[in-house]
């Protein structure tokens, strides 16, 4: 429960949605090249598989924004994989997919005052792989597309609902060696 919320997208129907979802949290249109806020601004600031739709030079200004307007800490998940993870998403909105090990993410982080002080690797390629599927054949071939902020078809969240049990169990035990989501934590470096 924090004070404070802000969430940001490049997408106005991303940003539309997350009005009516959150209507509590504050929602910025923004390109993340300049976020419009203020230097330390906010005390944590988080992604969730943003930045991999990158490319590096991008994604390095987009992450120094992040470093930028905070305070204490950076929080990213994001896939670390250095291939695209299924050849599937090689179309529509993921055909941007830049996968980038744990050690870029901390050399750029580095670069801008803050240390990596704890990597989780997400096993979750089973909910992932399940996920992909439904979304390619229930969602894409029904609508015909797949923009941003489209709603998942019915049939998909009922099939994703109950098989969501088994792919979680079954996570832990399917390893991607490429790579995986992976949870970054990075605080700021202390100054003497």
């Amino acid at each position: 429960r924090p004070k404070r919320l802000v969430g940001c997208d490049q997408a106005p129907s991303m940003v539309e949605m997350a009005k009516r979802n959150v209507p509590s949290a504050e929602i910025v249109l923004s390109d993340g090249d300049s976020l419009p806020f203020e230097d330390q601004e906010f005390d944590v600031v988080t992604t969730v598989t943003v930045l991999h739709h990158n490319p590096d030079e991008r994604r390095a200004r987009l992450l120094g924004e992040i470093c930028r307007v905070s305070r204490e800490g950076v929080l990213l998940f994001e896939d670390t994989s250095l291939k695209m993870p299924v050849p599937a998403l090689a179309q529509g909105p993921y055909q941007n997919f830049y996968g980038r090990p744990v050690g870029w993410y901390a050399g750029v982080c580095s670069s801008h005052g803050f240390d990596l002080v704890e990597t989780q690797y997400l096993h979750t390629k089973a909910s992932l792989r399940t996920f992909l599927f439904l979304w390619s054949y229930l969602n894409r071939k029904r609508t015909g597309t797949t923009v941003e902020g489209s709603p998942f078809s019915p049939l998909h969240l009922a099939i994703e609902r109950r098989t969501l049990p088994l792919t979680k169990r079954l996570d832990p035990f399917i390893k991607n060696p490429r790579g995986e989501n992976t949870m970054m934590r990075f605080e700021r470096r202390k100054t003497s």
